[in-house]
């Protein structure tokens, strides 16, 4: 599949003789002219500095500052370039047909390079050059005589032109699937002792029985423990209040208060009241048995304390381990279940990267058969077209 990106700007500042300089392209043929020495190389070489080359003692032309060389490319018609920065999470979402390149050289002859803003090493300036630009130098025509180019050239007569870029797409997802496979298999000790680690917080977790509101609960019963004497008299003061038989109670005092209004009860007055008061009374009775109720609760066993502070000291110990509260700790719990699971699942995906391995090299063999009868054929067409001429 054909392709091409565009240059369409490159900004040069402190570069061997040009102190600035700002450069713009247009679509079709650009042709920088000038008798020897006005400087057409100096552009090619910052240009070669974009592609990944080296930087030279002499680059910088005011050693106090430092030499900055930038260039713009158009990717409107370069899926090649594309998918090559996307891959490396190089490409602008914002903008997937824009690339900035910038090289920067201070005075200590150290230099930087970036994508779209984003530190790079040279090398992968090297592996973006191909997709971006040609430059060719004197004699580079010789380069026709070299055995290395002769598949190139027979390629670009062959009839599918996207069998070389399927079976391209083809071998680097197969080195990727056994990259893959050898880091699954480089890592089994890594992942033998993550699953160990993560068998032994499971269980940890799993014995302790957790459950969401305990904590508050517990700390709530500690509490009426601690303090089981003194409710446990304040509660019996309230039903002596309630119920004496010494004087007068609440009790007795409301039925003797309803026992009055009932026989007024012809009154409207008196009749007005009569079912409020009767609702207290009851409501009193009822108050009175849940005192008397929370009152016998509060005669706990020898040793609950104990027990309450022990279970406290546990979760506790498991909150310092795995979250803030119990609902935290059960999360991580969740989390580690299915991390496990995973785990234990690497057979099977060890499995299918083999099976795509296979089915890879099928398909690799079978179009490497088509390539090689495709390039027969376009050889011969190539030299009958050389014979021709």
């Amino acid at each position: 599949m054909a392709w091409e990106s565009m240059l369409q700007e490159i900004y040069i500042k402190n570069f061997v003789l040009i102190d600035e300089l700002r450069m713009e392209f247009y679509q079709g043929l650009n042709a920088l002219t000038g008798e020897t020495g006005a400087g057409k190389s100096i552009i090619i070489d910052a240009l070669g500095l974009i592609v990944g080359g080296r930087i030279n003692n002499d680059f910088i032309r005011d050693e106090k500052q430092k030499a900055i060389v930038e260039a713009v490319f158009s990717l409107e018609n370069n899926p090649d370039a594309q998918a090559f920065l996307s891959e490396k999470n190089l490409l602008e979402e914002d903008d997937e047909n824009s690339l900035i390149i910038c090289r920067e050289i201070s005075p200590g002859r150290r230099n930087a390079a970036r994508i779209n803003g984003h530190n790079v090493p040279l090398s992968l300036l090297k592996e973006l050059s191909p997709h971006l630009i040609d430059m060719h130098l004197q004699h580079d025509h010789l380069n026709i005589l070299r055995p290395a180019m002769f598949i190139h050239y027979v390629d670009q007569f062959i009839e599918d032109g996207n069998i070389t870029e399927k079976i391209t797409a083809i071998f680097n997802n197969w080195q990727k699937k056994q990259q893959q496979l050898k880091l699954l298999n480089e890592n089994e000790q890594a992942r033998l002792q993550q699953v160990d680690l993560l068998n032994f917080q499971i269980n940890e977790i799993e014995k302790v029985n957790l459950v969401p509101d305990e904590e508050e609960e517990l700390l709530a019963l500690r509490n009426r423990v601690k303090n089981a004497n003194k409710l446990a008299e304040d509660a019996a003061h309230l039903v002596q209040i309630l119920y004496s038989d010494e004087a007068l109670n609440i009790f007795d005092l409301l039925g003797q208060t309803v026992d009055i209004i009932k026989k007024n009860q012809d009154d409207n007055f008196f009749a007005s009241i009569q079912s409020n008061f009767e609702d207290m009374y009851y409501n009193v009775q009822d108050l009175a048995r849940e005192i008397m109720t929370y009152r016998d609760s509060l005669d706990f066993e020898p040793g609950k304390l104990e027990e309450i502070e022990d279970r406290l000291h546990i979760i506790n110990r498991l909150k310092a381990k795995y979250g803030k509260d119990i609902k935290e700790v059960l999360y991580y719990l969740s989390n580690a279940r299915l991390e496990l699971q995973k785990f234990n699942n690497v057979g099977q995906v060890r499995e299918e990267y083999e099976q795509e391995i296979a089915q890879l090299e099928r398909e690799y063999n079978s179009l490497a058969s088509c390539l090689t009868a495709a390039r027969k054929k376009a050889a011969d067409k190539l030299q009958a077209n050389v014979e021709k001429e």
